[in-house]
């Protein structure tokens, strides 16, 4: 991480993490991830409690909801009498470390809901199940592990798509509205919109303070199931509002009672400071630096110089932000090509059109040059005609020490060979005529039906040698 320890990280129960943490890394705030101790509540229960639903809302409602430590404890405290859980050893343990894990505790630490990790653990454990199993080899697993991660790349590809060339649905007429869904991306907006209309529809503000050049305002949040008054400061000189609900410091989203404030103060667009980089669309077209300002890529495609791709990167940002303002007239896009014409012509002038040699293209290709001089060494006792002989093994010095068997009948070989072969075979007609003549009237017999049709003759009922001299008489007598 360049040297920079992260600011906070987030484990499970692990008394070994949490010791390691402490000794490598003190600076660094150690939290608890909510999924891990949420799941264990059913096992820690009484039995009748694990069906009642309404348990779960009081629990979910005391751990999610609680703003301020203080509004922690007292509806920890509520739900513990509730249900008699006092002496429940677990939910002591739990309330001796809540500071690790209750969101009410580091509301002012910049998480970005990261810490709501119930549903994103079974999300990613739902979508790695349609990849992976447990019994696979090590390959098999990388493979298709590398496969789940492309379908993650091609979503947010297609998401990305998306948000650049597709305008949401607003829901009010407000300006502050309208710019949100030019500057955020579809999922970042959506929770921004739902901001909007609670704003719209369900805060006021009640009273106004001025302090000097801050000003205190109380806005009533009718959404709220208690009706809740938020405390909102406004810094007149810089126009940044703090709200005591602190959405905007623990997940980067303006709440509604900001927005309330702004749109009473005829603030119509958002400041500067309430736009983070992380939920814009064009986030990723800014090139990333390393800690020594040289700039970060995947795969370069060249062994052009940083610098090169430095301005190459800026005039296609602007080239991509000139085509999204000016697709939305045909005078503007007309505007744009024609400037296009012009400073194509402009530049085929000034630049200097300079012919590369086939060896450079292959290096740019490549990304790298030639070396000049190679110094390759010849492999010494290779026989380098033709490919060399295999190996020898035991079992070949066997099988050459062991003479070969002749298989089936040695035919004499001569000029006059083919008549020989016909009195060759002749003289075994012969000998197999008079081996015929030697057996019984039944296996005459049975000789004689093997040239009838099959329904007349059945091999079961032959023995196996006589069954083969049978086949062999036919096979010979056949013309």
């Amino acid at each position: 991480m360049g040297g920079i320890a992260p600011g906070v990280i987030i484990t499970d129960e692990s008394g070994s993490m949490r010791n390691a943490i402490e000794a490598i890394l003190p600076n660094t705030v150690h939290r608890l991830g909510m999924w891990h101790i949420m799941r264990k509540v059913p096992e820690k229960i009484p039995l009748e409690l694990r069906t009642n639903e309404y348990f779960y809302k009081r629990l979910n409602f005391c751990v999610w909801n609680s703003e301020t430590p203080a509004e922690f404890e007292e509806n920890w405290k509520n739900v513990t009498l509730r249900f008699d859980l006092e002496t429940n050893k677990w939910f002591e343990k739990c309330y001796h470390i809540r500071g690790s894990w209750v969101p009410a505790y580091f509301m002012d630490i910049p998480l970005a809901g990261i810490l709501r990790t119930t549903s994103r653990s079974e999300s990613e454990n739902s979508f790695f199940k349609n990849f992976i199993r447990r019994k696979l080899a090590f390959v098999e697993f990388w493979l298709r592990f590398d496969t789940a991660l492309n379908c993650q790349r091609q979503e947010e590809l297609v998401a990305d798509h998306t948000s650049l060339h597709t305008t949401p649905r607003l829901m009010t007429c407000w300006e502050i509205e309208r710019q949100g869904s030019l500057i955020f991306t579809h999922e970042v907006f959506d929770l921004f919109q739902s901001e909007v209309l609670a704003a719209r529809e369900h805060c006021d503000v009640q009273d106004t303070k001025d302090v000097g050049s801050l000003k205190i305002m109380s806005v009533s949040d009718q959404s709220h199931p208690k009706n809740k008054v938020r405390v909102v400061r406004l810094q007149t000189t810089t126009m940044i509002t703090k709200c005591s609900c602190m959405l905007f410091e623990s997940k980067g989203i303006v709440c509604r009672h900001v927005i309330r404030v702004l749109r009473g103060a005829k603030i119509n667009e958002l400041p500067n400071f309430y736009v983070l980089k992380r939920w814009e669309k064009m986030c990723k077209r800014d090139i990333v630096y390393d800690g020594d300002g040289n700039p970060l890529e995947d795969n370069p495609i060249d062994c052009i110089d940083m610098d090169t791709r430095r301005k190459i990167s800026v005039a296609r940002n602007k080239l991509e932000d000139l085509i999204r303002h000016a697709k939305n007239s045909s005078g503007g896009l007309d505007l744009l090509n024609s400037g296009l014409c012009d400073l194509e012509s402009t530049i085929s002038q000034s630049a200097l059109d300079v012919a590369r040699t086939s060896q450079e293209e292959q290096e740019s290709f490549v990304g790298s040059s030639f070396p000049t001089q190679v110094d390759i060494l010849t492999p010494t006792n290779i026989d380098a005609r033709g490919t060399c002989s295999r190996i020898k093994g035991h079992r070949d010095k066997e099988n050459k020490a062991q003479p070969k068997k002749k298989l089936g009948v040695t035919l004499p070989r001569s000029s006059s060979h083919a008549s020989k072969l016909n009195v060759y075979f002749s003289e075994v007609v012969t000998t197999i005529s008079d081996m015929s003549t030697q057996l019984a009237f039944a296996h005459k017999k049975i000789l004689l039906d093997f040239f009838k049709p099959p329904p007349f003759f059945r091999f079961a009922d032959v023995p196996a040698a006589d069954c083969c001299l049978i086949c062999f008489l036919a096979l010979v007598s056949t013309p």
